[in-house]
This record gives C-alpha cells, sequence and structure tokens, in this order.
C-alpha cells in the first residue's frame, strides 16, 4: 500500500515533464518577453524614450542605375513621462538595398518632433548604428547636432520592437 503512494506522485511528474520536453521550442520562445529600452542625452539633460520600429520598402528609380529597392527602418524614440499632452518624439531613418541582409543599414536622418504643434527640428554631423538583434527586434546607438537647436549623445535603444510592417 505504501509504495502505491508514492508512485502517483512519481507517475504524475513523469508524464508532466514529457509534456513539457515534448513541446515546440518556437512555442516557448515566443512567450518570453524581450527587454527593451532606450534615452539619449538632449543638451545634457537625460531623456528616457520608449522605442518603436517602423520597417517598410521603397523603390527609387536613378537615369545612372535604373530601379533601386530599398529596405527602410524608421525608429520611432518617444519621449516618456512628459507633463504635457505633446509627446517629443526622436526619430532615426535608416535604409539599405534590397538583396543585402546581413548588410549594414545607412542612416538618411534624425529630426526630433517637440509636439504637435512645431516643425520638425533636423539634425546634422550624424553618427548612427543599426542592428537587427532577433526577429523583428532593433538596437543601436546614436549622436546628433542642431545648429540651432540641441546637441543630442549617448544615444542608445534596445530591442526595440517592430510594431508595423509595410513590405514592397
Amino acid at each position: 500500500m505504501k509504495a502505491s503512494l508514492f508512485i502517483l506522485p512519481a507517475l504524475a511528474a513523469t508524464l508532466l515533464l514529457s509534456n513539457v520536453s515534448c513541446t515546440h521550442r518556437e512555442d516557448l520562445t515566443s512567450t518570453l518577453s524581450v527587454e527593451s529600452s532606450s534615452s539619449y542625452k538632449l543638451d545634457g539633460q537625460l531623456v528616457r524614450s520608449q522605442g518603436e520600429v517602423t520597417t517598410s520598402g521603397m523603390e527609387a528609380t536613378n537615369a545612372e542605375t535604373g530601379s533601386v529597392r530599398f529596405d527602410l527602418v524608421s525608429v520611432s524614440l518617444t519621449t516618456i513621462s512628459q507633463p504635457t499632452q505633446d509627446y517629443p518624439c526622436l526619430i532615426l531613418d535608416f535604409e539599405r538595398p534590397v538583396g543585402q541582409s546581413g548588410g549594414l543599414y545607412k542612416l538618411k536622418h534624425i529630426f526630433y518632433l517637440k509636439g504637435n504643434n512645431y516643425p520638425p527640428v533636423f539634425y546634422e554631423n550624424v553618427k548612427a548604428t543599426l542592428t537587427e538583434t532577433g526577429h523583428g527586434l532593433f538596437s543601436g546607438t546614436f549622436s546628433a547636432t542642431s545648429p540651432k537647436e540641441s546637441i543630442i549623445t549617448e544615444g542608445i535603444f534596445t530591442n526595440a520592437h517592430v510594431i508595423k510592417d509595410y513590405p514592397l
């Protein structure tokens, strides 16, 4: 009798573990959430932001090279915890020719939207990197200056999620 009391829990544990080990690996990883973070210094003041990515395609025609297709990645870093209704947003746009998966993205431009009723501020002397860190995840670094506005330093975003994809 005592032996049968120990067999039932052992049998239940064995069935549970065998069920977990048969689960597809993709199913387990899809339930994990990936931590995303982003921040930068704007004129020396730390700005924490929420990073989101939009991807798309574009086709450009040039008289010399003909038609060229590009993969585009737009990273939007929206400021967290602003006291007003206008949420400032820093946008970094990257591109690379189609067919160069694994190739480097080239920064097109960085611009800052102070809020809904302000014109965008375009930056010069920009430096930026962009790396695809997983399926639908991007990370990178950046810095820039604007002659009339401000300086951006120590910019970083990690595992920004693709929220919209508009393929070519």
